[in-house]
């Protein structure tokens, strides 16, 4: 995507995030479909860092849902897939939303055991702000879950007695409303359950949280349960997903809302006219983390930035990983000569290899024995043990790598000119 001027990227990028595929904006914008799928894994592995980065919240209420997807296949055919992928079959992502801003501030892909909720719910936690290390919260959070029996344990051990918990267990039947049987439960009701703190029962519901699930299911094709547009891998399932997150949280910006009671009923003034419409904020403007509405611009040189900074760390590790090379190859000074215990010289004529100790006179500490060490001919590289010397030497030559016998073969164990 350098080459491409940035009105373009622009466009792809926003395309992207409202659920249209790498495909069909290869077709739309006419560009190379690695292009498209390079500009996704750029944005999505900036949107995965900035998510993981959001932390310091005051979250009150918290709810929490799964959301059902699949990588490579439905788990039914993962056995026949010719090209198995790592990670493919259903894969459930954890979202965690605040019920005041609607902010989706943390995620997990896994399945629905007890490790994937505890590895969730520990991330959640690590987002809330506390009053010490390790200590209660400054705002005591409540979180609601559904009935995921493997919430309650996860919940219990990661938050103890620092906050409430309230269950919203749905009761499912397998009849239809005139007795029929149907091939798929439906939902006839729900129980609110207070796990444990105090929750008023009014507050314990996942609406939120399923409305949520619903825009990410609107705006990225990956999460549709009957869909050709899955994820062919699980690495660019996380990018989809955290970048869907990021533009639902800092760009979207909700419709206008009207003034209501607990019950849903519109609020009146004393005229008895209904209160004006509330014009509505971004999820991160509302929970104090986002000064204002985010563009695609914006995500673009965030994007653009991201990628830079790794690129010039990258480059750095190289740096010093040749560096740390070229300190191991180089030949000693005369006033700084280099002392180890043990050397392999590599013949660039006989095509070997051979450890020697740094006391013999075939080695004399890496010079030689004409004391001038490396030659054209071949050339002293210093290990400080045995076991990583020999290592080397056949890492160089596997074929013709040998040991000495003057200073470590049968010369020096048993004399040069006792029988072997």
């Amino acid at each position: 995507m350098a080459k491409r001027d940035r009105r373009t990227r622009r466009q792809i990028l926003a395309s992207l995030c409202e659920g249209v595929s790498i495909r069909s904006c290869e077709r739309i914008f006419d560009v190379e479909q690695n292009s498209v799928a390079k500009l996704l894994a750029d944005a999505g592995d900036m949107a995965i860092t900035l998510m993981k980065r959001t932390k310091g919240l005051m979250v009150e209420t918290i709810q929490a849902d799964e959301l059902y997807s699949f990588v490579g296949a439905k788990q039914v055919n993962v056995d026949r897939m010719t090209v198995p992928v790592e990670g493919a079959g259903t894969v459930w992502g954890y979202l965690a939303v605040c019920a005041k801003s609607k902010l989706i501030f943390n995620y997990h892909l896994g399945d629905r055991s007890y490790p994937h909720a505890r590895a969730f719910m520990q991330s959640t936690a690590d987002k809330l702000l506390r009053e010490n290390a390790g200590g209660p919260f400054v705002v005591r959070p409540k979180i609601i879950t559904d009935g995921l029996t493997s919430y309650v344990d996860a919940v219990g051990d990661v938050f103890g007695s620092y906050a409430d918990h309230g269950v919203y267990k749905k009761r499912y039947q397998t009849k239809g409303k005139d007795g029929q049987t149907l091939q798929r439960k439906r939902c006839v009701g729900a129980d609110r359950i207070v796990q444990s703190g105090e929750i008023d029962e009014t507050d314990i519901h996942t609406a939120f949280v399923e409305r949520q699930n619903l825009n990410v299911r609107m705006k990225n094709r990956r999460f549709g349960r009957r869909t050709n547009a899955f994820s062919k891998s699980a690495e660019h399932h996380e990018r989809q997903l955290a970048l869907t997150l990021v533009y639902q949280n800092y760009c979207v910006v909700p419709a206008p809302k009207r003034q209501t009671d607990k019950k849903g009923k519109p609020l009146k003034d004393a005229e008895g006219n209904p209160l004006p419409w509330i014009k509505r904020l971004t999820p991160a403007m509302e929970a104090g983390i986002a000064d204002g509405v985010w563009e695609v611009d914006h995500l673009l040189d965030l994007t653009d930035s991201f990628t830079a900074e790794r690129r010039r760390q990258e480059r750095q590790a190289k740096k010093e990983a040749a560096e740390r090379l070229k300190a191991l190859f180089s030949k000693p000074k005369a006033d700084q000569p280099v002392r180890a215990p043990f050397w392999v010289y590599e013949s660039k004529v006989h095509h070997q290899t051979k450890v020697h100790s740094h006391a013999c006179k075939n080695c004399n500490d890496g010079r030689g024995k004409g004391g001038k060490g490396d030659t054209k001919s071949g050339r002293w590289l210093a290990c400080e043990d045995l076991d990583g010397a020999k290592a080397l030497a056949e890492a160089l030559q596997p074929d013709r790598s040998t040991i000495c016998n003057m200073c470590l073969g049968s010369y020096h164990t048993r004399g040069y000119r006792d029988p072997r």
